[in-house]
């Protein structure tokens, strides 16, 4: 049918419902069409006109009237129905919507239900690029992580570990390499850097305080090679090295560092140092033999 039933065109509740930019719709127990408003025509190019006693699923196409019979079978119970509506291959939806379904009761008897389809276009828009956030925000996170666990393996593999000084508060950051190399628990955490002494002999801490005093005033970056105490009280060599990081006003804020074990390459250079020694020792020796065996000949010479 092309005419839509006669209506008081001067009523305001009319002219409130066919000026709305949601569809609404009203469908009898039969899914034929006895009210459309102007807003189909946006949705689906079809004036409300042509849609008055058309049957639902010619408006929907089969696709769609498929995917909307769960939806419709409840509405027909009785029970209100709402769900999102996605733009389609079929190019019958054009953009996203929130649909409603509304049964309409009479004397406890569903008689139809009330269509209502709120355009979402930008909460579907705002969705997709939170989503598209979120999904980036993992992708960085999965990078990260993976970053990290190579970071501590490769610290693993060449016994090196990090740490970060807060200057201002004296507290510390250490990788999990550090907790290793000291033999530290890392529950407890790391200790301040005044706590440090422990990890030292009294030499080498003496050294490193007076090392990070210079770079915290200066900001220079350093490298030293400390005797350490690990918890067990085995001792070992490090290398240890800092950078410094510089705030705002130019000040040292956080210094950075590693610290990589190195008893292994110490005891080498000790072992050549002292085989360099035993060398020139013998080398000495030698001389002196031979001066003492030409001062013998020379005595002999004498007492002839």
């Amino acid at each position: 049918m092309d005419q839509e039933p006669p209506i008081d065109f001067n009523d305001p509740v009319w002219a409130i419902l066919r000026s709305l930019p949601s569809m609404l719709s009203y469908w009898d127990r039969d899914l034929r069409c006895r009210f459309a408003n102007r807003a189909h025509e946006d949705w689906f190019g079809i004036k409300s006109s042509q849609l008055f006693d058309s049957a639902l699923i010619d408006l929907l196409g089969p696709e769609i009237f498929a995917r909307s019979e769960p939806y419709i079978r409840g509405v027909l119970l009785g029970e209100p129905q709402e769900f999102d509506r996605v733009p389609s291959d079929s190019q019958r939806i054009q953009r996203p919507g929130l649909v409603n379904f509304l049964p309409h009761i009479v004397n406890g008897k569903v008689i139809g239900f009330v269509v209502q389809v709120t355009d979402v276009t930008r909460l579907h828009d705002m969705r997709v690029r939170l989503q598209q956030q979120v999904d980036d925000k993992e992708k960085a996170l999965a990078a990260l992580q993976r970053s990290s666990a190579n970071l501590r393996q490769a610290q693993a593999l060449g016994q090196i570990g990090s740490w970060t000084l807060n200057v201002t508060s004296g507290t510390m950051t250490w990788s999990p390499q550090l907790y290793v190399l000291f033999g530290r628990d890392p529950v407890s955490g790391p200790p301040d850097f005044h706590e440090h002494s422990i990890c030292y002999t009294h030499e080498s801490w003496l050294r490193l305080v007076q090392t990070v005093d210079r770079a915290v005033k200066n900001g220079e970056p350093y490298t030293l090679e400390l005797e350490y105490i690990h918890s067990s009280g085995r001792r070992g060599w490090l290398e240890a090295r800092g950078a410094a990081e510089l705030g705002e006003r130019g000040a040292v804020t956080v210094l950075h560092g590693t610290a990589q074990e190195i008893s292994p390459r110490r005891a080498a250079g000790s072992i050549e140092a002292q085989a360099r020694r035993i060398c020139a020792l013998e080398a000495e020796l030698s001389a002196a033999e031979a001066r003492i065996a030409e001062l013998e000949r020379a005595l002999r010479a004498t007492d002839t």
